[in-house]
C-alpha cells in the first residue's frame, strides 16, 4: 500500500511576511518536524493532529491539524515557529479512535528559510487503537495494577560509525539488523513514564513473545542503542517479539529504583503493552532475564500466570548471600536503593531472595537456570541453592553449570543460545 501524504491545515496560521521578519532580524527560528503515521489496528487516520509542546510550558503547545487519510499509513513534514535558544520539545500526534503518541524531548538550534531549515525525523510513529477498541486486548486482570500504554515509539536505526564499533565484537550485526526491526519506546507503569526497547523480525506475525529483564541498578546496565541490538536482536533473529524496560530510576526513565520493590511493576506493566501490539502473540510469552533481572522475572511469576517459560541467567537467589560475599554491593547498591533498609535488612533482602519463596513460583512455568562456576559477581552456590529448593516443590526446572563460566558465560555463548533457544521453542510451540 502506497502511503498517502498528509497535507496540514493551520490551525494557527502566520503570515509569511511576518515569518519573514522573524528569521531575518533573530527573534525566532523555524523547525520541521516529520514522520510516518502508521496506525497497527489497519484502521484509517482521521482528525490526527500533531502538537510541538516546549518542555518548559507543556500548556501551551502548538498545533497542527492533518488532513484526514483513508488508509492506515500517512506522512507528514510540518515547519513550526521556535526559540533562538535551544529550548526542549516534545512532538504529540494523535488520530480519532488512536493512542497519542508522544515523541521523547528534543531540542534544536534557530533555523531559517535558506533551504537549511532544523529537522526533527521521529521515523515511523505507531499509534495503536484505544482500549475501547475491540481490535485492542484490555489489561489482564492478572497484571495487579498494570498500566502499559504505550506513550511513544521510535525506530533505531545504528549508524556506520556505530556498526563499526560493534563488528569486531560482533561480526553478524550487519546480517542481524537485515532480519530484524529496533524500535526505542517509552510507556506508563504506576503513572511514570518508563523507557524500554523493543526488537521484532522483519514480517508480520504474529510472534511469539519474550520480556528480556536487564541486570544492573539504576543506570549502570541500562540498554542503548547497540546493547538492544546486540542482546535483543539474536533473540528476536529466532523468531520473537522482544521488549525489555529501563526499569524505573533507569536510562530515560522517571521514578526511583528499588532493586526489586515496587519496579518489579514496570516489567509487569510490559505485559498489557505486548497485547495490544497485532504483531505479537500473547498466549506464547517467555521471560528471560539475567544477574539483577533474574531477580525481577522470579518476583513477577509470583504475580501473574501469564508465563509459561522462564530463561534465568547468572541469578541473584539469595541476596542475604550476596551480601556477604559482596560487601560493596551492599554498601553502595541494597542499602541505596531498597526502601527502609536500615531498619527492615533481613525482611527486605528476603523478600527479594527466592530461595526462601520457592513455593510461590507458579508449577506451570518451567524455569531454564545458566550459571557459571567462576562467576565474579554471583556466586554458582546459589545456583545449587535455589535447585534445591525447587526440587523440594517439585517445580520444573533444568540447571546448566558451566565449568570457568563468568557472569556473562562470555566464552559458553556458542552452547548457550543454542540451549535457550530450544527451551524456548520446546515450550512455546503450541
Amino acid at each position: 500500500m502506497r502511503p498517502s501524504t498528509a497535507r496540514s491545515t493551520k490551525l494557527f496560521a502566520w503570515p509569511l511576511l511576518a515569518l519573514l521578519a522573524l528569521s531575518l532580524f533573530g527573534c525566532d527560528g523555524v523547525l520541521a518536524v516529520r514522520g510516518e503515521m502508521v496506525s497497527t489496528a489497519q484502521q484509517p487516520l482521521e482528525d490526527c493532529v500533531l502538537e510541538l509542546i516546549p518542555t518548559k510550558w507543556p500548556d501551551s503547545p502548538d498545533a497542527r491539524e492533518l488532513t484526514s487519510s483513508t488508509e492506515s499509513v500517512a506522512t507528514f513534514d510540518e515547519t513550526f515557529i521556535v526559540s533562538p535558544w535551544k529550548e526542549e520539545y516534545r512532538a504529540k500526534v494523535y488520530c480519532a479512535g488512536h493512542s497519542a503518541y508522544e515523541s521523547e524531548p528534543f531540542s534544536e538550534g534557530r533555523g531559517g528559510l535558506d533551504g537549511n531549515t532544523p529537522t526533527v525525523d521521529l521515523g515511523k510513529v505507531l499509534l495503536y487503537a484505544e482500549a475501547a477498541d475491540p481490535a485492542q486486548p484490555s489489561a489482564p486482570a492478572a497484571t495487579a495494577g498494570a498500566d502499559g500504554k504505550l506513550l511513544s515509539s521510535t525506530s533505531v536505526v545504528l549508524t556506520e560509525e556505530q556498526l563499526e564499533e560493534m563488528r569486531p565484537f560482533a561480526p553478524e550485526i550487519d546480517d542481524l539488523l537485515s532480519q530484524v526491526e529496533l524500535q526505542h519506546f517509552t510507556y506508563s507503569s504506576d503513572g511514570l513514564r518508563i523507557g524500554g526497547y523493543m526488537a521484532k523480525p522483519r514480517g508480520e506475525g504474529p510472534f511469539p513473545t519474550v520480556i528480556w529483564n536487564r541486570g544492573g541498578n539504576r543506570e549502570f546496565a541500562s540498554l542503548d542503542e547497540q546493547r538492544a541490538a546486540f542482546i535483543l536482536g539474536p533473540i528476536a533473529s529466532w523468531g520473537y517479539v522482544v521488549v525489555a524496560s529501563q526499569y524505573r530510576g533507569g536510562t530515560g526513565s522517571e521514578g526511583e529504583d528499588e532493586f526489586g520493590g515496587r519496579d518489579v511493576q514496570d516489567v509487569l506493566s510490559l505485559i498489557p503493552l505486548l497485547d495490544a501490539m497485532p504483531e505479537a502473540d500473547t498466549e506464547r510469552l517467555a521471560m528471560y532475564g539475567w544477574s539483577r533481572g533474574v531477580l525481577m522475572t522470579l518476583r513477577a511469576l509470583t504475580l501473574t500466570d501469564r508465563v509459561d517459560v522462564a530463561v534465568l541467567g547468572a541469578g541473584t537467589y539469595d541476596l542475604l548471600r550476596t551480601a556477604g560475599d559482596r560487601p560493596r554491593m551492599e554498601s553502595q547498591v541494597f542499602s541505596q536503593l531498597i526502601p527502609n533498609y536500615a531498619t527492615e535488612r533481613e525482611e527486605q533482602l528476603r523478600a527479594r531472595s527466592a530461595v526462601y519463596w520457592a513455593d510461590e513460583l507458579p508449577q506451570s512455568t518451567p524455569l531454564l537456570m545458566l550459571h557459571g562456576t567462576a562467576d565474579e559477581r554471583v556466586n554458582a552456590k546459589e545456583a545449587l541453592t535455589m535447585a534445591e529448593a525447587l526440587l523440594e516443590t517439585g517445580h520444573p526446572f533444568r540447571l546448566a553449570l558451566y565449568e570457568g563460566g563468568d557472569h556473562g558465560l562470555r566464552e559458553h555463548r556458542d552452547e548457550v543460545d543454542p540451549l535457550i533457544r530450544q527451551w524456548l521453542e520446546e515450550h512455546l510451540a503450541k
